[in-house]
């Protein structure tokens, strides 16, 4: 369990799972972020309480309507900002007073960890998949090598015990191609397991604690990629549809308050 990273590529098969799979993207982010995207939809009542002071002040010195649609921009702007920033930043916990501050997702560590790797297990790397990769995936080749490296001798045993007469009668090459088929044939046998429910599910509960531990001790930068891609396409079009909609609430403040 420990060397299995070196014959499988497991980054390659969970991303090339969810680029086909679009609905178990999302469950894997809501369901690890879930706490995180709750304070992006709460953040926008306590910054925009906030910014509303602000504007409540510049009222007062500098009376006029403009300032609706103005500070309407500014303000869904700068809240979806703030809020995406502060799920993700900072990376290491930083003082501030009697507070000390991290980006939230970072916060949540372990607990991420835990919802990341049992849906990751029993979705994306179960051993039925593993197999495949194995032989199929970018180190298939590291497989493949394993298996001749073990099968050799057996072959070797079973021609020695064959006599001369066994050796007279190969030809150049043929040890070796006996060698791959018996290398097929092994593979082949050992799928079998893999199609019974409880042997799964034992290896699946193995490979969760193995991800776990590594993703509890991945460093804060690389902790985040994990979420982070989710939200990175579309940061801009959060951003901006919170400033457009600030926008049209300033205007529609203009007829409503004003007319």
């Amino acid at each position: 369990g420990r060397h299995l990273d070196q014959l499988l590529d497991f980054r390659f098969m969970v991303v090339t799972r969810l680029v086909q799979d679009r609905k178990l993207l999302n469950r894997l982010f809501l369901e690890s972020g879930e706490k995180e995207f709750r304070f992006l939809i709460d953040s926008g009542f306590y910054f925009g309480f906030g910014f509303g002071l602000v504007q409540l002040a510049c009222w007062l010195l500098w009376p006029g309507s403009w300032q609706l649609p103005v500070f309407g921009l500014v303000v869904g702007w700068a809240t979806n900002w703030l809020a995406l920033n502060l799920v993700f930043r900072p990376l290491h916990p930083i003082r501030v007073g009697l507070w000390q501050v991290q980006g939230l997702f970072l916060k949540r560590q372990k607990e991420v960890a835990g919802v990341w790797c049992r849906i990751v297990t029993r979705e994306i790397l179960t051993v039925r998949r593993f197999m495949l990769s194995m032989v199929a995936g970018p180190h298939g080749d590291r497989t493949r090598e394993t298996i001749r490296k073990h099968l050799r001798p057996v072959v070797d045993q079973a021609m020695a015990a064959g006599g001369p007469l066994a050796k007279m009668a190969m030809q150049p090459g043929d040890l070796q191609k006996i060698t791959q088929t018996f290398g097929r044939k092994a593979l082949e046998i050992s799928a079998d397991p893999f199609e019974d429910e409880r042997f799964n599910e034992d290896r699946a509960r193995v490979i969760e604690a193995l991800l776990r531990e590594r993703m509890e001790e991945l460093p804060p930068e690389e902790f985040q990629d994990l979420l982070r891609p989710c939200f990175k396409e579309d940061e801009w079009i959060l951003i901006a549809l919170g400033a457009a909609l600030g926008f049209l609430a300033g205007v529609g403040q203009i007829f409503f308050v004003f007319s």
